[in-house]
C-alpha cells in the first residue's frame, strides 16, 4: 500500500506567497498611473494608460483567479490536517490497551469448508 505524504511546510509556503502575489497585482494599478504621469510626451503617456488599463481589466481577472486558487491550497491543506489528525486518532485507540485485549480474544472466525475440485483426467472408477 502506498503511504500518503503530505508537506504541511510547502502548502503554508504556497499559501504564503498566492498571498504576496495578489498583495503585488492589487498594488499594480498606482504604479503604471505612476509611469504614465512620468512619460514627458503625451502620445506616450497616452499608450501607456491605455496599456494600465487593458492591464488592469486582467490583472483583475488574474487577482480573482488567484484568489480561487488560493482556497483551493488552503481547502487542500485544512483537510489533509484533519484527516491526518483522524487517522492519528484512530491508529491511537487501536494501540490502546483495552483495544489490543479486545481484538486478541475475539475467536478467529471457522473456516467453512468447501467441496474439492475435481480431479483432472480422473475417471469415475477412481482409475487414473
Amino acid at each position: 500500500m502506498a503511504d500518503l505524504e503530505i508537506d504541511f511546510a510547502k502548502l503554508t509556503e504556497l499559501q504564503s506567497t498566492m498571498a504576496t502575489v495578489q498583495t503585488e497585482f492589487g498594488l499594480a494599478e498606482a504604479f503604471s498611473e505612476a509611469v504614465a504621469d512620468l512619460c514627458g510626451h503625451d502620445g506616450l503617456a497616452g499608450t501607456v494608460k491605455d496599456f494600465g488599463s487593458q492591464w488592469n481589466l486582467r490583472r483583475a481577472e488574474l487577482i480573482t483567479e488567484l484568489s480561487q486558487i488560493a482556497d483551493a491550497v488552503r481547502s487542500v491543506h485544512d483537510t489533509m490536517k484533519e484527516l491526518d489528525q483522524s487517522l492519528s486518532e484512530t491508529v491511537e485507540s487501536y494501540r490502546s490497551p483495552a483495544a489490543l485485549r479486545a481484538y486478541r480474544s475475539e475467536p478467529l472466525p471457522t473456516p467453512i469448508p468447501t467441496p474439492a475440485p475435481p480431479l483432472l483426467n480422473a475417471s469415475r472408477d477412481g482409475g487414473v
